[in-house]
């Protein structure tokens, strides 16, 4: 079950179950203050009049700015089609004298981004980083407290749409934490009230802007 706002809500926000108060055994953490800091950041940047004085009324489903927040990896709020993604996250890290070496990790990890003692490895557990979605499930299982959370934070997923040339959001390399995860937000929005061309979607206008607005999202990170 999803939670969205009204079809004409100029921030088209949808949220999981896991991100809601009505909660998920699959969340890594409930967020009850997120939805309001989005809606903050919004209405601070005058977002709703932009829209409207650009529709010169109901603000159409396309044009609204949909942003998407999930409650784990699983993404069931669809942030890699939002034009915003937000995806919480644990970033592993292993502690070699606390490990038991039980491998309980090895098969709560469905994306196989560990091994222990791989040949030609240095002894111990490895990370395969471009696996590793940090979703926390190795965490989860650790008996000895070997693997814990080194960062916590939102995974940023920006410019993904549907429509006739759809395409999936990319994602920041960096983690913004829980309590700035709000101001994400922003940058984009003033991106798109920014634009020289008004009918451009918001995966245009950073193709547009270049890479120093990457670069300004990327510092809003961990």
């Amino acid at each position: 079950m999803r939670f969205t706002q009204s079809p004409n809500s100029p921030v088209r926000l949808e949220l999981c179950r896991g991100a809601t108060p009505q909660g998920c055994p699959r969340a890594l953490w409930r967020d009850d203050s997120l939805a309001a800091a989005l809606e903050q950041v919004s209405q601070t940047l005058g977002w709703p009049e932009y829209l409207l004085a650009l529709t010169k009324g109901a603000v159409p489903r396309h044009l609204a700015f949909a942003v998407s927040v999930c409650g784990c990896a699983n993404g069931c709020s669809r942030p890699h089609i939002a034009d915003l993604g937000l995806i919480p996250a644990r970033a592993p890290h292993w502690d070699a004298a606390a490990c038991d070496r039980c491998l309980a990790c090895l098969g709560a990890c469905r994306e196989q981004a560990l091994a222990m003692d791989q040949p030609g490895d240095e002894p111990g557990l490895s990370f395969d980083r471009d696996r590793c979605l940090r979703c926390g499930d190795c965490l989860a299982v650790c008996p000895t407290g070997a693997l814990y959370a080194k960062a916590q934070g939102y995974r940023i997923l920006i410019g993904g749409k549907l429509g006739r040339r759809p395409r999936l959001a990319r994602e920041l390399s960096s983690l913004i934490s829980p309590a700035a995860a709000g101001e994400a937000l922003r940058p984009c929005l003033e991106l798109m009230i920014g634009r020289t061309d008004q009918r451009m979607r918001f995966a245009e206008a950073i193709d547009a802007a270049g890479p120093e607005f990457l670069a300004e999202l990327e510092a809003l990170g961990s």
